[in-house]
């Protein structure tokens, strides 16, 4: 490797451009002339990341969202199989976005060049396939060679990922046992989220800041980063609104805004109710901390509102209702959807999923949390016990260096 090293990385979603803008930083900060090229959307332009395509679109959940989606980005997959041998790499990192990433992968592996599985895939405690799911992971157990993605079945999802990848990091140390039983080279450095999320001003000084006293009532309505996200999201959500500017005299809001082109987006599926609305960064941290509570899609946002200790009403929904309800009823269980829910193996912080996603169940659980001081106040301990529990000094910087190490060993 030069002294300069040439990195390629790759991630396919918002949140992982989030965290790919990080480690590029991190990494930077150690190798200050390193070059980066790669796959990712405005957070890694941001760090100086040469973007080759734009991922920013390509976030999806659902059999749906994948057929829309998938041959757009199967073609990027083909033509950056053809393009990396070609960029004289010393070193690939990919970020999270198993399914692609994997594949990628798997059409690279003949490169002499160390890959870097950085947010490894984990199978989230609490997941179980049942009925035809089950069915569907066993035949596939038995049947190793019908999956493209490393000729192994889904169920070896370690197994083939170990293969492809050189060194892999995961974010949660669920997910160690089974990458080490798989024989990874694999490491826990705690989750790097942990590490970034800072703030310069208290609480106090926040809202002072923002004029707000003990009555004001300052609320983050976070609808997700994903095309879909915002039009399945928002017209729920404008209802609530509507509720909280009804029984909230001094009510104030704000909502992160994951891309640019999103603000047009929000106004168009608000209306009327977008007036008022404080539109800031997602990394406005400070902002973030001085909420009195916050209503997030379940994800990154939740993750970030966690490491705070902000008080949180999680939702999630997708497109089809109908799909929804068939998978729970005949392929897969999950107790949680809340990230510090799955990790607490409990209920932490309301959640309201799918059909469970209506105005009138959001708005009264909002309501009910402000109306509780002692409820905020254990909600907080609690989401920052778990925050506790994925913390390790130095993450990022620590990763930065295993990636350096790996350039340097090509």
């Amino acid at each position: 490797m030069a002294s300069a090293p040439r990195i390629f990385i790759s991630t396919g979603e918002l949140s992982g451009d989030y965290h790919a803008s990080n480690l590029v930083r991190a990494i930077r900060n150690q190798s200050p002339d390193a070059t980066f090229l790669g796959v990712g959307s405005h957070n890694m332009k941001s760090a100086g990341v040469e973007i080759l395509h734009d991922s920013s679109s390509w976030g999806g959940i659902g059999i749906w969202q994948g057929l829309k989606k998938g041959p757009a980005i199967n073609r990027i997959r083909h033509k950056l199989i053809g393009e990396i041998p070609r960029l004289d790499l010393d070193l690939i990192i990919v970020v999270d976005y198993r399914v692609f990433h994997a594949a990628l992968l798997d059409g690279i592996k003949h490169i002499d060049v160390k890959k870097l599985y950085y947010f490894a895939p984990v199978v989230w405690p609490g997941f179980t396939t049942h009925g035809i799911g089950k069915l569907y992971a066993n035949i596939l157990e038995s049947l190793k060679n019908i999956n493209p993605i490393g000729g192994k079945g889904t169920i070896n999802r370690f197994e083939s990922l170990s293969e492809l990848a050189d060194k892999l990091i995961v974010a949660y140390p669920f997910a160690l046992d089974d990458y080490l039983k798989a024989g990874a080279d694999v490491e826990f450095l705690g989750h790097p989220l942990m590490n970034a999320i800072k703030t310069t001003c208290s609480k106090e000084e926040t809202r002072n800041k923002l004029g707000l006293d003990e009555s004001s009532k300052l609320i983050g309505i976070f609808p997700g980063s994903r095309d879909h996200e915002l039009a399945s999201h928002l017209p729920v959500l404008k209802k609530v609104i509507a509720g909280l500017k009804s029984e909230i005299d001094d009510l104030h809001l704000y909502m992160p805004i994951a891309h640019p082109d999103h603000k047009s987006v929000v106004a168009k599926l608000l209306g009327e109710q977008a007036d008022g609305i404080r539109f800031v960064s997602g990394e406005d941290y400070g902002i973030f901390n001085a909420s009195d509570i916050a209503l997030s899609k379940t994800g990154t946002s939740v993750q970030v509102l966690m490491a705070l200790g902000v008080p949180t009403v999680a939702f999630y929904t997708v497109v089809s209702s109908l799909w929804y309800n068939i998978s729970i009823r005949f392929f897969v269980n999950l107790e949680h959807a809340a990230f510090p829910n799955v990790l607490a193996g409990k209920r932490i912080i309301p959640e309201f999923i799918q059909d469970d996603f209506k105005p009138d169940k959001l708005l009264s659980a909002s309501l009910e949390l402000l109306a509780d001081d002692d409820a905020r106040s254990r909600m907080t301990s609690e989401l920052l016990a778990v925050r506790n529990s994925l913390y390790k000094q130095d993450a990022l910087e620590k990763a930065a260096a295993i990636a350096l190490e790996l350039a340097e060993n090509t």
